[in-house]
């Protein structure tokens, strides 16, 4: 939820009203973040003298790495997307241009016009539950807390956000909001490069309902999509069982490490180079269509 509709309360100031951001903007874009993954990969070419690296992404990053794989598959060997976010029908490139910037933001009120989003414990936790398809199964007890204590110990500043509890503030979980464009249906296509010239291997819990959505929901989106929209036949697509979007802290993220490194190592997994697979808790996995 936008912080303009929140409420801050910390032991050294006192409870305000919801008010504005004094910045209602967002953080960034995607011509930001194509410039710094660029910047890194460039790094890596350099420090380990390599003519190309390989891409791996949770959630978000697939909207920074999925583009970039596009404009340089000079650059990228393969692409591993773990519950990738995919919005079928996102915001197109500027007319006329590949990836060129839309002229202007939608107005307000809209999605882009607010710096950041934050969420509490207890926000963070329910959002979880709501993902657990088998119980004790898919993740390990006290590993809500686990998690939630080591984001607040890597940020300095959310940690000291949000109501008090027995006299110290509870922390807050912030992300940025930023104007993403191009990850779309059409934009997935472009040059025919993803699946030819980089292969993807796509990774997601059977139970992920944060990057797959319900038809009709704005914004809509799908990781299935995403698999369909890539043009070239070096795609893979494995649904896992027992895990949601948090899948790196869940159970199964063993098998996903497996997957990774046979993908990492021959861009491919166990001699596949295409099609859907369904992955059990054990590892195991079959070919199933979508």
């Amino acid at each position: 939820m936008p912080p303009s509709r929140r409420s801050s309360c910390t032991t050294t100031t006192r409870c305000r009203a919801p008010a504005p951001p004094p910045y209602a903007k967002h953080l960034g874009d995607s011509a930001a973040d194509w410039a710094e993954v660029h910047t890194v990969v460039e790094y890596i070419k350099a420090e380990r003298g390599v003519e190309k690296v390989a891409l791996f992404g949770w959630s978000a990053a697939a909207i920074a790495l999925g583009p970039y794989a596009i404009q340089h598959p000079e650059n990228v060997s393969s692409l591993f997307l773990l519950a990738p976010v995919f919005r079928p029908d996102g915001p197109e490139s500027k007319p006329g241009t590949k990836w060129g910037r839309p002229d202007a933001l939608p107005p307000p009120p809209s999605l882009w016009n607010f710096p950041m989003y934050i969420t509490g414990r207890q926000g963070f936790g329910e959002a979880w539950d709501k993902e657990l398809g088998c119980a004790d199964e898919q993740r390990e007890e006290g590993m809500v807390d686990t998690v939630w204590a080591a984001i607040m110990e890597n940020d300095v500043v959310g940690r000291n956000w949000g109501p008090p509890v027995s006299g110290v503030p509870s922390g807050v979980l912030r992300f940025r909001n930023a104007f993403w464009w191009g990850w779309n249906k059409s934009g997935a296509k472009v040059d025919n490069i993803l699946g030819h010239k980089v292969p993807v291997l796509i990774v997601v819990g059977e139970h992920d309902k944060t990057v797959n959505s319900v038809p009709g929901t704005n914004p809509f989106l799908s990781v299935t999509e995403l698999y369909k929209a890539i043009p070239g036949p070096k795609k893979m697509h494995f649904k896992v069982a027992c895990a949601g979007h948090q899948i790196p802290w869940e159970r199964v993220v063993k098998h996903v490490h497996h997957l990774s490194r046979k993908w990492l190592k021959h861009t491919e997994i166990d001699g596949n180079t295409k099609g859907t697979f369904y992955m059990d808790t054990e590892g195991d996995y079959t070919e199933q269509p979508l």
